[in-house]
């Protein structure tokens, strides 16, 4: 189980190690037909199945190698995705959270990609991703800003399917993965695959620039004075605006 609630479930290389391995898995599980996601325990970005849950939120920078294998991994998954999100789905726990091919979220979920207010791009995935679900210009600002969407808003960007209140969260994403599960295999795995080589396609065009800006981002003076900033929960005094 990855479940770190005295850290809001912050990824460090282990985990990030877990969630890039995760999806292979469940291809390879014969058993498991429908990965979910879900974080009863501290807010976060989960991940989880009917049988097991796996939570994820803001990481540190991983290596761009790694990162890449995040998100390939979960476009490569034939199975369908549920993601179920309640309390915050920020910085990486947000791309995490929108590689789903459902985003079910509670009432209490709250959606940002956060890594603007330190300062460095969102290389991990969310400059794939956001845009293609809320257009790009809604996606600039989002990832511009770092503001945070409560989950009727998600709704209404396209975010998230539905939202539920809290205490159905759980049960509506089972008995989504339930009735799935009562599917033809092949013919959701017809369905999706086609539409995640779409999305694979962006990806290959997006995530490397994205990914290297990222990390050049990190070295940059500013970064630096937000994570001191964040620390010392001070106001950020930025060299280059």
């Amino acid at each position: 189980m990855l479940n770190r609630p005295e850290r809001l479930n912050a990824v460090y290389d282990p985990i990030h190690t877990e969630l890039e391995r995760l999806p292979r898995d469940f291809n390879r599980d014969k058993d498991a037909r429908v990965p979910s996601s879900s974080a009863p325990d501290a807010p976060s970005a989960p991940l989880a199945t009917s049988h097991r849950t796996e939570t994820a939120a803001m990481a540190s920078a991983p290596s761009l190698v790694h990162a890449r294998h995040l998100v390939f991994n979960w476009l490569d998954c034939e199975k369908p995705v549920i993601s179920a999100v309640n309390g915050y789905a920020m910085g990486l726990g947000a791309t995490v959270a929108l590689f789903a091919d459902v985003v079910i979220a509670a009432r209490s979920a709250i959606f940002a990609d956060t890594y603007v207010s330190m300062a460095i791009g969102a290389g991990d995935g969310g400059a794939v991703f956001w845009p293609l679900l809320i257009v790009a210009h809604r996606a600039k600002y989002y990832l511009m800003t770092g503001d945070r969407i409560d989950a009727e808003t998600a709704r209404q960007l396209g975010l998230a399917q539905t939202v539920v209140a809290d205490d159905l969260l759980l049960e509506e994403a089972l008995g989504l993965a339930t009735r799935l599960t009562a599917d033809p295999v092949y013919g959701i795995a017809a369905s999706k695959v086609p539409i995640n080589q779409y999305l694979k396609s962006v990806a290959d065009i997006v995530l490397p620039q994205s990914l290297a800006i990222e990390e050049i981002s990190m070295m940059h003076p500013d970064h630096q004075e937000a994570v001191a900033a964040f620390q010392e929960k001070l106001t950020a005094n930025y060299v280059d605006r």
